[in-house]
């Protein structure tokens, strides 16, 4: 309990108030699609992932032989203390309860039905998949009476969904700017990283700082996935007017775990703007970088001897049995007395 109230209620408060003064650094430092960047990702996530880590880590060293923690809270008739497996028990409970809820919360809606492939729509895009290297890669289903013109779903397998009257109406570079944009959904598994961006959020008790930075960032993203088709090869102008059309196309307000090419309002502006202005795109990896490094940091921590911090070294651990030394014989003996 004690390791626990430490981690989310000291650390987390701690490491949410750092993420939120990069994540401001971030906003006067950059434009607003490098906003979008995996840099921010590791923002959001590292207030909570990097306690959890740690709180694992340090529960795992603790089942470590002569690892036990003196103070044991349940009186069991023994040397080998049980608090470490219960917490261990509740850690694992906890998360599986808590990525099922989020599973079930944000689960990809059902798509819609699917037209045959010998449809003309459905060989218009296949062609058009063929003909790109990324794009000969996607998995690609044409749906009728979609919510929107084209997006991505699913967590650990995208699809990309394109309604039938979009495909009809889309001329080939329209529709191949468009496939590029959500292309590069897929290829940053957008829909997984905001799925765990948002399991981390409901476990932050100050989430509420960080969550205008998760909105900002998701349509920051959108910025970024269109630089990120251009620079593939699609066609500026023609992903805006795919961008226009789709906004113009009754568009529906999806759930969470899916992503789309449709824009609504000032983001909407802002993204034809950098459309034509060519910006380049954010970099991701120095963001990946500081989540690797962060994240190898909280599992070793607690493996150093001098940085054990279970508990913060309020309880004083169960010495580990030595064996005896080799030499223990023939080493002379003190005077009798």
């Amino acid at each position: 309990a004690a390791a626990m109230a430490t981690a989310f209620l000291v650390f987390v408060p701690l490491f949410t108030f750092a993420s939120r003064a990069g994540l401001s650094h971030l906003q006067r430092s950059g434009s607003w699609a490098s906003f979008g960047s995996a840099a921010t990702f590791a923002l959001l996530i590292t207030p909570t992932l990097l306690p959890l880590l740690w709180l694992i880590s340090s529960t795992l060293h603790q089942l470590e032989p002569g690892q036990g923690v003196a103070s044991c809270l349940l009186d069991h008739g023994g040397r080998r203390c049980v608090d470490t497996q219960l917490l261990l028990a509740a850690l694992v409970a906890g998360g599986a309860g808590l990525v099922g809820f989020h599973l079930w919360r944000y689960r990809s809606p059902a798509i819609p039905r699917r037209l045959p492939e010998n449809d003309a729509r459905v060989r218009k895009v296949r062609r058009i998949a063929r003909s790109h290297r990324h794009l000969a890669r996607l998995r690609i289903v044409v749906v009728c009476e979609s919510p929107t013109p084209l997006y991505t779903s699913g967590l650990l397998s995208p699809t990309v969904v394109v309604d039938a009257c979009f495909a009809r109406l889309s001329d080939r570079q329209v529709l191949r700017a468009a496939l590029l944009h959500e292309h590069a959904h897929v290829a940053g598994r957008d829909a997984l990283r905001y799925f765990i961006v948002r399991s981390c959020l409901a476990l932050n008790p100050l989430r509420r700082l960080l969550q205008p930075d998760f909105d900002r960032w998701r349509v920051a993203r959108e910025a970024a996935c269109d630089s990120d088709a251009v620079s593939r090869g699609g066609d500026p102008l023609a992903l805006a007017l795919g961008i226009l059309r789709a906004a113009r196309f009754r568009c529906g307000r999806l759930g969470p775990p899916v992503v789309g090419l449709c824009g609504h309002g000032r983001a909407l502006k802002l993204r034809l703007a950098l459309l034509m202005d060519e910006t380049p795109t954010a970099n991701p990896t120095r963001g990946r970088l500081l989540l690797f490094a962060s994240a190898l940091a909280a599992l070793a921590v607690p493996h150093v001897p001098e940085l054990e911090v279970l508990f913060l070294g309020w309880h004083e651990r169960w010495p580990a049995p030595r064996a005896p030394p080799s030499d223990a014989r023939s080493a002379p003996r003190g005077p009798a007395t």
